[in-house]
């Protein structure tokens, strides 16, 4: 790699939640010819604190990892990032298609396996340093509209269930988790033929006829989830 006399590959901010892997790195990426390259904090990766960090060291490359512990992701940190003027690289021993789609759609150069050999990270790192593009523009646009058709079919799953009313849906979720309409009844304090009678209405609103049509209706759209 770069010997004293070349010049540095590019600076490096490495966005990881272990400094037992960040750290090693930085310095290794350093022996490698990049410079200067710095972790960032695992105590405190923030938006605003990493967006900070990489603006203050006028970074050239964010190695970004895409777990970032406690259910933290990487992702809503891409444009931020970008909007420093750096180039973004994921970093990640996933393999979810729908985070790296959506990673690549918010403009990061590429995403990277973790299990990559050290050589091989530094000559994508290189690439990315020299401007040269890692991903073909046609593999890059049909990630991203494999992505979009994903969530347009989605949203046509999950829209049924938008036209429940609250207590509808209420409803639903307890048969759901496998409470008969008599227990419904009795835990809200209704009668038996209102609980049968908001059963048929989710039933007309979902356009099935029975319940067990429903509740597969209702795990094909991963409903409720986070509704």
């Amino acid at each position: 790699m770069a010997s004293s006399g070349e010049e540095r590959k590019a600076s490096i901010l490495l966005v990881d939640d272990h400094a037992v892997i960040a750290v090693p790195l930085a310095m290794a990426l350093e022996a490698s010819g990049f410079g200067p390259v710095v972790a960032a904090d695992p105590e405190d990766l923030s938006i605003e604190a990493v967006v900070a960090h990489a603006r203050a060291l006028d970074v050239d490359i964010v190695l970004l990892d895409l777990h970032l512990g406690g259910g933290r992701v990487g992702l809503p940190m891409v444009a931020p990032l970008m909007g420093t003027g750096a180039k973004v690289v994921l970093f990640t021993a996933g393999t979810d298609p729908h985070l790296i789609a959506s990673a690549l759609r918010a403009g990061a150069e590429a995403v990277i396996d973790k299990a990559m050999p050290f050589h091989k990270l530094v000559a994508t790192l290189v690439e990315v340093a020299e401007g040269r593009q890692l991903m073909l523009p046609d593999e890059r646009e049909a990630l991203v509209e494999a992505l979009e058709r994903s969530e347009l079919d989605e949203q046509a799953r999950s829209l049924p269930f938008r036209r429940l009313t609250d207590r509808e849906a209420g409803v639903l979720r307890r048969l759901i988790e496998g409470h008969s309409p008599k227990e419904i009844a009795r835990g809200d304090g209704i009668s038996v033929s209102t609980v049968r009678g908001h059963i048929q209405s989710v039933f007309a609103k979902l356009d099935v006829s029975s319940q067990r049509e429903a509740l597969a209706m209702a795990r094909a759209a991963d409903w409720p989830g986070n509704h």
